[in-house]
Parts: structure tokens; C-alpha cells; sequence
């Protein structure tokens, strides 16, 4: 290279840094615009002087639109986060003439800076304000709270009690509770304050007001001497019964044995056997079955459960005469007892995961005939039905109808009539068969049995066949629940109010203040399908998609019966959504799967949350333990695997479809088997294979001992069907579980 041709290299590059130093200076004197949403998080995340001169800019700049008003909503939010108290209220004072649909929110800010600058009067006064806007706002239970503490502070607890009385059963009852013991004590009623007390104290033994409710009571002990109210024992059971079923079992006990010199009577008896269970529940068990069996209970009821616990600690110790013993003794003693159903029950499944027939048929049995009222007299019955199709047995269709006509509500309903069906096929009577799969199709439309019904109808002969007047008539004196009235996704006002509303405050970055709006609404005055769509949408929006998925789950009550065209493809693709779509297709056509179980599975494992960690401690999409990933990272050549890795989706995904069909060829290609053993194990599966002679992936299924496994195989099947309808091509949109 000659000297000159590095001169022109040098000066080309001189030109090049200039131009690049231009350019940066340019920028940063002419910022890259910022959407408002994005201004109003920032500030609120990180709540600097920088970050704040920002959105004030930007309100600035938009002093006479929309924008600007909620800029400065946002920023009077933050400012009160941040305790800048007088810098909020400046931007607050002429905010509601700009942003008249949102003056409920400006009020409480206003209200709640009042409060913390203990001008109480005028936080009373905006209060009042936000309690009579309509329709209702989501604040209205804070500004309840807040306006009976600005009264105490004002010593009017007269009126903080009126208030709180008047609106107690829209508040969360410690927090209500516990102002009442705070405005009662104002008051000079520390009597009453002290009942107040307790009632946060052992009812809700678990919130941080009960530990501000303990202090305030060995006040007040000290106060009124023999005059303080001691909680009824029946109260402190309460507490130690809602300890227990929070985890707190040895607190729980602890205070049970400080009962019993107390108490007499009842309250006696069920502390002593409470102390039993709860070294039960700590997994004593020799500790609490020697226990329970020297224990002399002389009322029925606690004694009943001192049997109960008897037996759970026999089973655990597999002591089985003495778990024999304690139930029946159950049976004679106690034959209506609430405490022998459950035994029978927990009596009953250890054969049932054995495959003993003999042995849980008649604990079962037992179960819905002594108890036919019960919740659990349903699942009993069937796990009797059951058995008699899987031998079968003559009376298995009877036993089918029978359950159908006992129990129209069964969570089996589906199952009895798609296994009815099936015997009427092997009768040849198709009509009653047709009869069935059509019924099933049109009353459980998104379910794991409508799957398999579509696909029946799918075939020549049973299309052709013509309805069953008599398979009709049985379905007629079937007392089926009422089906879901029809809903419409047009926005009546009370709910475009809430959208609206919710969208003003999304925009300027208010998340969390949209979602309460718009959950609020789906509680109370809006349609709650419609206000879900929505909030999946933001969820989305943010790449929340398993939050999107849990809004349509958990406030569109009973979705999946929603029929697949009456709902926009929006709403099922949000309660189904496909990210990471591109990946997801090409690690299952590199593995030879099925895309759409793939989806279904992750849906299932994770609901596509690339950062899941379940208890388990599995890691991502598709929940990979950390030894499996490391063994699979090995065999993959993924260098220097550790678990954290398994949060990258792209690895997840790669692992996860090796994974599934490393298992898929291990148990030759069925996918009712491989998903069964993706989430109880394959030595589980290997065993339940041998259950019976099974003519079709259905009867495993329902075969399958495990609750959670037999559940989580249906939902995933039924998770690929929704998924080929949604993004698959229209002819296959039946998905067949025998094969890829």
C-alpha cells in the first residue's frame, strides 16, 4: 500500500467521523419522539427528575389536546408514588375540565395528596367526589378506606364507623374490620374495638392486618385487665383451621394445645383431634396415628374425624388392618358422617391406582349410596360405571344412562354419552350412536369428547345415518344444565364506557390503572366476554400472552362453550394464541410433530411464557427439567448448558420437541401415551397400558388413575383441535390422536 492511498483511507475516514458526529449531535438536540404510554412507564419505573422533565414536554406540546391531559394524569400518579406531594397537586388543579371522564381518578389523586398533607377536610371533600360518580369507580372501595381514615384523623369516628357500616359489603373484610376497630376505639369503645380486632385477627390469620390487629389487642388486654373479651373457642378453631390450610401447621398446632385446658365441651374434643391432624398434615404419621388411637372423644363428630385421620395415618403407615379397623368402625358408627365419605374415598383410590377393581368398586359404591347428595357421589358412581365398560359388562350402558339421568350436571356427562355412543355403534344401532356424537358436539362444542364426536361424524356411515327417536327421547328426561344464553360481542354503553375509559388510561402508560378498570367493570356493571377480549388485547399488546390468556379464562365464565363462530377469530386466537410461531413450526417439522400439539402442549405446560418456573422447578415453554436439558443439551452439542438457558425460547423449543419425540417413538407413536407420560412419567405409563385391553385412546384415557394426568392429556388434545381450526387448514380441522 502506498502513502497515499492511506491518505485518502485517513481522510475518508475524518469525513465519515465528522458526518457520524453530525448526525449525534443532530439527535440529540432533536430526540427521537416517544409515545406517551412509553414517557408515562418510564417515569413511573424509574421516577427521576429526567424522566419526569420529559412528560412534561410532552404535555407542553399537546396543552390543548387530549394527550397533554393525560400526560399530566400521568405524571400526578407517579409524582404521588414518589411522595412529591406539592408537584403533583400543581398539575393536578385544572386537570378535570380537560380529561371530564376520568375526574373520579384526578379526585382521589387530589384526595390522597390532601390526606398524606393532612389537610384532611379537603381530602373528605374530593372523596366525596369520587364516591358520587357514576357509573361506579373501581377507587370507590379505596376512597371509602381512605375517607374513614381522614375522618379518625379528624376525630369523627362516628361517622368513619357510619361510613364503613353503610359500605362494608363492598370493601375486603380485614381491611373493613380493622378501621372499625381503629374508628371504635376513637370513640372510647375499646370493648368494641377489641371484638373488631379479633375478627381480623382469627379470621384472617394470614394478612398483615391481623399482625396490626395482634398489637392493638395486647393494648388493649393491658387496658381493660378482666374486662378484655376473650375470642370464643370456637373462633380460635377458626384461626387454627385457617392456619392449617394455609401451611402454617405448626403455628396452627401450637395454638390448638394452648385450647384445650380452655376450652370444654365440642371445642374440647375437636382441638384434641385437630392436634392429631395436624402431625398428620406434618407427616408424623406414627406420631399422630398412636396419637388419634389412644384418644378418647366423647362427641360424635370430632370423633368421627379422629377416625378419619386414623385411617390416613394407617394408609400412610400401610398399617391396612388398622386403616381397616378405623373405617369400619366409621361405617357402623358414623354411617352419615361427612368423615366417612371422605374415607371411603381416600380408602378407595389406592386400589383404583392399582387397577383392583374388586377392592374400589365397593368403597366407591358405598360412597353414592350412602352419600347420593354429595358433591363427590358423582365421580363415585362413574369410577363404577367405568369399570363395568372397561370389563365389558352387561350392565355398562344402564350404568351410563343411570349417570347421566343421576348426575345432568356431571363433570362425566360428556364422557357417558361419547362411551354410549360407542356401544351403540358396536350394536349397530347408528342412529343412537349419530343421536349421541351430535348431542355431544352441540352441548360441549370445545371439549375433549367433541373432538372425538366431530371426527365420528366425519365418517360416511354415521353422516348418512338418520336421528333416533328413541336415543332422543332418553336425552330429553335428561336434566342437563341450562346452556349458555348467547352472547354478543357488540359493546352495550356500560361496558364501551369501561373500554373507553381503560383506553384513555393505557394510553398514557397506565396499565395497571386500565386493568382494574376494566376488571371492575367485568365484576360489575359490564359484559364480562367483551371487557376479557379487551384486556387480553393489552395484554398482548405488552407480549403478556399468558396473562391475555388467563383474562378470557378466568372473567369469560364457561368460554369453551361458547360456540366456535360466534365469537370474533380475535377472541379465540387471544384465549389460543401461536407466538413464536416461525420456531415453533420448524424445531416440529425438523422432529416430524404435529405444530398444532406442539402449541396445545405449551399452552397446557406454560401458556407460553417463556420465563414460567413451576414448582417443579421446570423451566420455560415447555417446562424442561434442568437435568433434562443438560442431558439433552449433551446430545444436542448445546455448549455450556445451564438451567437459565432454558428460558431462551429458541432453546426451549429446540429441547422440548426432542424431547417429545424421543417419547412419541418410545411409546410407538401414540400421542395419548406420550402426553400421559410427558406429564406423569413414562413408568407410570408403561404400567397404566396394562389396565385392559384397550380398543381405542379414549378408554386409556379415562383410564388413567391420575386426576391432573388424565386432564391435562384431554385438554391437550383438545387444545390441537382448537389450534388446527385456528390456524390450520379448514379441511383437516379435525385432529385424529392416532399418529402424528
Amino acid at each position: 500500500m502506498t502513502v497515499r492511498y492511506w491518505a485518502r483511507i485517513t481522510r475518508a475516514r475524518s469525513r465519515s467521523l465528522a458526518l457520524s458526529v453530525l448526525l449525534a449531535c443532530s439527535a440529540s438536540a432533536q430526540p427521537v419522539a416517544q409515545s406517551l404510554a412509553t414517557l408515562g412507564q418510564t417515569y413511573r419505573k424509574t421516577p427521576s427528575d429526567a424522566n419526569r422533565a420529559a412528560l412534561t414536554r410532552f404535555a407542553a406540546a399537546h396543552s390543548k389536546d387530549l394527550e397533554g391531559a393525560q400526560a399530566l394524569l400521568v405524571t400526578a400518579a407517579a409524582d404521588v408514588d414518589r411522595k412529591s406531594y406539592d408537584d403533583a397537586l400543581q398539575v393536578l388543579k385544572a386537570l378535570d375540565k380537560r380529561l371530564p371522564t376520568l375526574v373520579d381518578y384526578t379526585a382521589y389523586l387530589r384526595a390522597s395528596v390532601h390526606f398524606e398533607s393532612k389537610n384532611y377536610p379537603e381530602a373528605v371533600h374530593e372523596l366525596q367526589a369520587v364516591l358520587k360518580y357514576a357509573p361506579i369507580s373501581p377507587l370507590s372501595a379505596k376512597a371509602i378506606m381512605l375517607m374513614a381514615r381522614a375522618d379518625i384523623e379528624l376525630q369523627k369516628p362516628k361517622e368513619a364507623v357510619e361510613l364503613i357500616r353503610k359500605n362494608y359489603a363492598s370493601l375486603t373484610a380485614p381491611q373493613g374490620d380493622l378501621l372499625l376497630a381503629k374508628s371504635s376505639e376513637a370513640m372510647g369503645e375499646p370493648m368494641a374495638a377489641a371484638t373488631y380486632y379479633q375478627n381480623v385477627y382469627y379470621l384472617y390469620p394470614t394478612t398483615p392486618e391481623a399482625a396490626q390487629a395482634a398489637l392493638a389487642l395486647e393494648a388493649l388486654k393491658q387496658l381493660l385487665g378482666d374486662k378484655f373479651p376473650a375470642a370464643k373457642p370456637q373462633t380460635v378453631l377458626i384461626r387454627a383451621s385457617r392456619l392449617m390450610n394455609s401451611g402454617e401447621v405448626k403455628k396452627a398446632k401450637a395454638e390448638l394445645e394452648e385450647l384445650v385446658p380452655q376450652a370444654g365441651g365440642l371445642e374440647r374434643d375437636m382441638a384434641k383431634v385437630r392436634i392429631g391432624a395436624a402431625s398428620y398434615f406434618l407427616k408424623d404419621n406414627q406420631v399422630a396415628y398412636r396419637y388419634l388411637q389412644t384418644l378418647a372423644i366423647a362427641s360424635p363428630d370430632p370423633d368421627a374425624e379422629r377416625l378419619y385421620y386414623l385411617q390416613a395415618a394407617a394408609r400412610r403407615l400401610k398399617n391396612e388392618d388398622g386403616a381397616t379397623d378405623a373405617l369400619e368402625r366409621l361405617n357402623k358408627q358414623y354411617a352419615t358422617s361427612p368423615w366417612r365419605l371422605q374415607a371411603l374415598m381416600g380408602a378407595a383410590y389406592p386400589p383404583l391406582a392399582a387397577n383392583q377393581p374388586e377392592r374400589y368398586e365397593p368403597l366407591y359404591r358405598a360412597c353414592y349410596e350412602s352419600f347420593p347428595d354429595a358433591a363427590e357421589a358423582a365421580g363415585c358412581h362413574w369410577k363404577v360405571a367405568w369399570s363395568e365398560y372397561l370389563k365389558r359388562g352387561p350392565e355398562a350402558a344402564k350404568m351410563m344412562r343411570e349417570h347421566l339421568t343421576r348426575y345432568p350436571s356431571s363433570e362425566k356427562a360428556a364422557a357417558a354419552l361419547y362411551f354410549l355412543a360407542r356401544l351403540a355403534e358396536k350394536q349397530k344401532t347408528t342412529a343412537a350412536s349419530r343421536t349421541y356424537y351430535a348431542e355431544i358436539a352441540e352441548r360441549y362444542p370445545n371439549f375433549f369428547h367433541a373432538v372425538l364426536a366431530r371426527e365420528k361424524l366425519a365418517q360416511p356411515a354415521i353422516a348418512r345415518a338418520g336421528v333416533s327417536p328413541e336415543t332422543e327421547t332418553f336425552l330429553d328426561t335428561v336434566k342437563f344444565p341450562p346452556r349458555s344464553p348467547k352472547r354478543t360481542f357488540e359493546q352495550d354503553p356500560p361496558t364501551k364506557v369501561r373500554i373507553d375509559r381503560a383506553r384513555l388510561l393505557a394510553a398514557a402508560g397506565l396499565d395497571d390503572w386500565a386493568d382494574t378498570e376494566l376488571r371492575f367493570g367485568a365484576r360489575t356493571d359490564g359484559q364480562p366476554h367483551v371487557l376479557a377480549l379487551e384486556l387480553a388485547q393489552m395484554a398482548e399488546a405488552r407480549g403478556a400472552h399468558d396473562q391475555a390468556i388467563r383474562y378470557i379464562k378466568n372473567l369469560s365464565g364457561g368460554y369453551l362453550s361458547i360456540p366456535f363462530g360466534t365469537a370474533p377469530d380475535k377472541f379465540w386466537k387471544l384465549a389460543f394464541p401461536m407466538p413464536y410461531r416461525s420456531s415453533l413450526e420448524a424445531n416440529s417439522k425438523l422432529r416430524d410433530l404435529d405444530p398444532y400439539m406442539v402449541a396445545a402442549l405449551i399452552r397446557q405446560e406454560s401458556e407460553f411464557n417463556p420465563m414460567a418456573l413451576s414448582r417443579a422447578k421446570a423451566y420455560g415453554l415447555t417446562q424442561v427439567m434442568p437435568a433434562t436439558g443438560r442431558e439433552l443439551s449433551r446430545k444436542l452439542g448445546v455448549a455450556r448448558f445451564t438451567a437459565k438457558m432454558l428460558f431462551d425460547p429458541e432453546l426451549n423449543l429446540k429441547l422440548g420437541t426432542y424431547y417429545l419425540r424421543m417419547m412419541l417413538n418410545q411409546l410407538d407413536g401414540k400421542w395419548e401415551a406420550t402426553l400421559a407420560a410427558y406429564n406423569a412419567g413414562k413408568s407410570r405409563v408403561d404400567n397404566w397400558l396394562t389396565y385392559a385391553a384397550f380398543e381405542e385412546p379414549a378408554e386409556f384415557i379415562e383410564s388413567i388413575p391420575f386426576t391432573e394426568t388424565r386432564e391435562y392429556v384431554q385438554i391437550v388434545i383438545r387444545n390441537a383441535d382448537v389450534y388446527r381450526r385456528l390456524y390450520g387448514p379448514k379441511q383437516t380441522a379435525v385432529l385424529s390422536t392416532n399418529g402424528h
